[in-house]
């Protein structure tokens, strides 16, 4: 029989729980908790294989083992809509409603995974995944599809059947949603690009010239990370034949500077970081999260990049009517 999993940190909440404990078994090594996020993307899938419940207060929940599917994505991360079965807990019993988990992308730094519970009534609550669900990746629960393996189920727009193609293109993913739209010259990236969230928030804004990297570059925050910033500025800066060039500047979900990185004749030169009472961080201390920042933005983009390379050869394409 499968162990309840109750964990309470409250003084109150401890007396009420002391006959419960975790479940040892979720402590298995798997992926460390700190490490920089998991696979995954709209087209992924979490499944799972036994139940599990958290009970850090007052309040937890209960996610039910089964297949969680990806409905809504941002550019830190994915929200994955539960089976039915999932519950709100309390002290005086639990509650079934709707709900999900949200887990970081690859080499996303500073982005935990977390619980959301919609509550008729009442909104959505946000609990943080405890440690010991991290730890227990790969043997209680794991990622059954990624983004490197799902291309062919996406649909690629084109303006018309020429190869290599030229135009406005749009790249959809296999719920027809928006993730990235912008032009082409003869195959290769041209002009803006922009990349959309599954809830059609813009996350990314860049420019291309040839397929190099070449102009303004934006970014934003996106709703399930930070919902409390849903569409604020995250970074902006410029880059110059495929490098960053001048400054870069990234900001606080609150709108407050974070952070500098100068680039000269593409090399970081320079960072100023700051800590979000404004107090600035020391040099060595700027540095190093300077390099983080840079090496993020890279995968990231990278990213994008590929997800482009990966429709032209494996897309479903639909030619747009003129």
């Amino acid at each position: 029989m499968m162990k309840l999993f109750v964990f309470a940190i409250a003084a109150s909440a401890a007396l009420a729980f002391s006959g419960c404990i975790t479940n040892q078994s979720w402590t298995m090594a798997g992926k460390d908790a700190n490490s920089s996020g998991y696979p995954v993307n709209a087209q992924s899938t979490v499944q799972l294989v036994t139940y599990f419940q958290f009970m850090p207060s007052l309040s937890g929940y209960y996610l039910p083992a089964g297949i969680y599917t990806a409905e809504k994505e941002d550019a830190n991360g994915v929200f994955f809509k539960a089976p039915k079965g999932i519950k709100s807990l309390s002290l005086t019993g639990s509650t079934e409603t709707e709900g999900g988990i949200y887990l970081p992308k690859s080499d996303t730094t500073g982005i935990r995974g977390y619980v959301y519970l919609r509550m008729p009534l009442l909104g959505t609550s946000r609990y943080e995944l405890p440690d010991w669900f991290f730890s227990a990746y790969g043997k209680k629960w794991t990622i059954l599809q990624d983004v490197t393996t799902d291309s062919s189920n996406w649909t690629i727009e084109l303006a018309s059947s020429n190869s290599p193609p030229s135009g406005p293109c749009k790249i959809y993913d296999r719920q027809q949603r928006l993730m990235l739209e912008g032009m082409l010259a003869s195959g290769k990236m041209d002009g803006t690009w922009t990349s959309f969230g599954s809830n059609g928030d813009r996350l990314a804004v860049l420019s291309y010239h040839q397929g190099i990297r070449n102009g303004p570059v934006e970014m934003w925050y996106g709703a399930f990370a930070f919902p409390e910033a849903a569409g604020h500025r995250k970074l902006d800066g410029t880059f110059v034949d495929g490098d960053y060039e001048g400054t870069v500047t990234r900001y606080y979900p609150s709108g407050a500077r974070q952070g500098e990185r100068v680039y000269e004749h593409k090399a970081l030169k320079g960072a100023r970081f700051w800590l979000p009472n404004g107090t600035a961080k020391p040099v060595a201390a700027a540095m190093s999260e300077a390099e983080s920042d840079h090496k993020a933005d890279m995968t990231y983009l990278a990213k994008l990049e590929d997800m482009v390379a990966q429709s032209l050869a494996h897309a479903q394409r639909k030619i747009r009517e003129q």
